[in-house]
């Protein structure tokens, strides 16, 4: 089987030992809404584990008011190599530290990624773009700015307000010229895959995009760029060395 980090893994009895390392000691974990918004609800963090009885113990990664959840979520298991995802049923359940969760056997039916994902939010990238949707059979072009919240070989996460979330959509095509000032080479293109409302709370932009690139020959020229930006010089290093 191919090893590489960024397909999907296809070896259903691969899933099992990608699952044990997924469930280690401070593993994010995101509830989101099983709805077509997935809309994220709570990030919380694996504190332990009983692989026996399948189920974890979570603690939100932020503690507040107490929070009730009660139907069917999403819950996203992530750490440095590894994503999964499943969705569960839970009866009314107040969450103000800790959670304890009981994870479905047919977890392990369901695709796994591994795909490294490298987090930008502290970083303060900016990146411009142009956008391009199809609308009534035309096509309508707008020129914004909006911040880089993570990137992997596969795409990045921009961050954007609610004016900038109101007029893209599923399948746009959005056309980046610029990362922080510094004109690109060769212009990278990528396609909108979601678009997703976040808790306030949590951030303070409304939205989240997901952008899959189309095409993974002008990554090297990404990863150059933000290595320029960052303070600590090492930055660029880690990135080449990760992907």
């Amino acid at each position: 089987m191919n090893r590489n980090k960024y397909e999907l893994i296809q070896d259903r009895n691969d899933i099992g030992s990608i699952l044990d390392k997924l469930l280690e000691y401070n593993s994010e974990v995101i509830i989101s809404e099983d709805t077509t918004e997935k809309r994220t609800l709570y990030k919380s963090n694996i504190v332990f584990v009983n692989h026996f009885n399948h189920e974890m113990v979570l603690k939100p990664a932020n503690f507040g008011h107490p929070f009730s959840i009660s139907g069917k979520y999403r819950f996203y298991i992530t750490n440095e190599q590894e994503c999964m995802h499943f969705t569960c049923t839970l009866g009314k359940t107040t969450f103000p530290r800790f959670l304890v969760l009981k994870w479905p056997v047919s977890i392990f039916q369901q695709n796994t990624r591994k795909n490294k994902r490298i987090s930008l939010d502290h970083k303060n990238f900016l990146v411009n773009f142009s956008n391009f949707s199809l609308n009534a059979n035309l096509v309508k072009e707008t020129y914004q700015e909006a911040k880089l919240m993570d990137i992997s070989k596969a795409g990045f996460g921009l961050s954007v307000d609610e004016e900038i979330a109101s007029f893209l959509r599923p399948n746009d095509c959005l056309i980046f010229t610029y990362i922080n000032e510094k004109p690109l080479k060769d212009k990278l293109s990528g396609n909108v895959v979601y678009i997703k409302k976040i808790n306030p709370i949590m951030s303070s932009n409304n939205y989240t995009v997901g952008i899959k690139f189309n095409e993974e020959t002008r990554f090297n020229e990404i990863l150059y760029h933000l290595g320029q930006k960052t303070d600590n010089k090492d930055d660029l290093n880690e990135l080449k060395r990760l992907f």
